[in-house]
């Protein structure tokens, strides 16, 4: 049976066909231009905001971009509440700077004109198909000024947005903002909607963990063209909400995550990976030391702890597999085999082998 939110975006398209697709054109367009852009260029645009000028320089960037320091002149203004992960978007404010950071990563791409995005403490000079990736927590603009420097006179640009909604109803939100002169305007003309679409938001959370950990442009790259085609294909049969519709808004009511189980599953499906305090906490939103806190308090035991307990779980479990060499299990875990066959001494009194020919071998 088809989901009551898409008869209801049906019904609404039924009424008016022409003029709701006439609405989402623009946005349809700006998601087929990003697509040509990415497939001419290749990846080489796509760059990754970091906290600090230092940090930003150290990826690959396109030559004709044009980097520089931009202090803050405001403090930071945390916002009130909890601020877990997926349980509100804001983080923090510096009003003065016109900047925001925000619990999830969002993608932008500039369609048209020169933007100037000031993040965190460095301005960066952008043209049409330049691809900006904003990791959770890095200081981004906001919406209260236009995206460029003044003087704002005889200035525009029109900036393409893809944000995760990581809530009760998961997908991806797509909007275009115009900047003209003063004025910064959202959703013109209902260029926006939202992409209720699990295996969507399934691939932009792979592309942030990508982008995040320098991977292979090539990676990034067919990752991102997924996620446009995807979007693509979902908005041209009307699969979206648009502004307007109970269930749009509905959808961005949040539900309450605990950052913490958030933290566990996230280093589940990660134990190959070098997984660190400061990597984990940054994933779920949360400072090293507020993490380290509420890990201790949900689990009992230290991040280490836990991440240590879990891996020889699993070495546990490859090592009922005979074909599996004990190099490979460490690979898999995430460990080198002098400190799995460490942590078996102490745990188990014996080698990995040891362990594997005493429980499994014969059985």
């Amino acid at each position: 049976m088809e989901p009551s939110v898409f008869r209801e975006v049906k019904v609404l398209l039924m009424k008016n066909t022409d003029s709701e697709k006439s609405l989402c054109a623009p946005l349809l367009e700006a998601l087929k231009t990003m697509q040509r852009w990415l497939e001419r260029d290749g990846a080489g645009r796509i760059m990754t905001a970091a906290l600090t000028l230092k940090e930003f320089n150290c990826q690959p960037l396109p030559a004709h971009l044009r980097v520089e320091v931009k202090k803050r002149i405001s403090v930071r203004v945390p916002s009130k509440g909890p601020r877990y992960y997926r349980k509100t978007l804001t983080l923090a404010k510096w009003p003065e700077d016109g900047q925001e950071s925000n619990a999830v990563p969002a993608l932008l791409c500039v369609l048209k004109g020169q933007a100037d995005l000031h993040i965190a403490d460095y301005l960066l000079h952008c043209q049409p198909g330049d691809i900006i990736f904003f990791p959770p927590g890095v200081p981004q603009p906001d919406s209260s000024r236009p995206h460029y420097q003044p003087p704002y006179e005889q200035k525009s640009c029109d900036l393409l947005w893809m944000c995760p909604w990581m809530t009760s109803s998961e997908g991806i939100e797509c909007w275009i903002c115009h900047c003209k002169g003063e004025e910064h305007q959202v959703g013109l003309h209902q260029e926006v909607c939202w992409i209720p679409h699990d295996l969507l938001l399934q691939q932009f959370s792979f592309l942030s963990e990508e982008l995040q950990n320098f991977a292979e442009r090539k990676t990034v790259y067919h990752l991102l063209c997924c996620i446009l085609s995807l979007a693509q294909r979902e908005i041209e049969r009307e699969q979206m909400l648009l502004p307007g519709s109970q269930n749009f808004h509905a959808a961005k009511v949040s539900v309450s995550h605990d950052p913490v189980d958030e933290a566990c599953s996230y280093v589940k499906s990660r134990l190959n990976q070098s997984l660190t305090i400061e990597r984990t906490a940054r994933q779920v939103c949360l400072s090293p030391a507020s993490f380290t806190r509420k890990f201790r308090d949900k689990t009992g035991k230290s991040f280490n702890e836990y991440l240590t307990e879990i891996r020889l779980e699993e070495a546990v479990n490859l090592l009922q597999e005979p074909q599996r060499s004990i190099n490979i299990i460490c690979r898999l875990i995430g460990v080198k085999p002098a400190r799995l066959r460490q942590l078996f001494q102490q745990r188990y009194g014996c080698s990995p082998t040891e362990y594997r020919q005493r429980k499994f071998i014969g059985k």
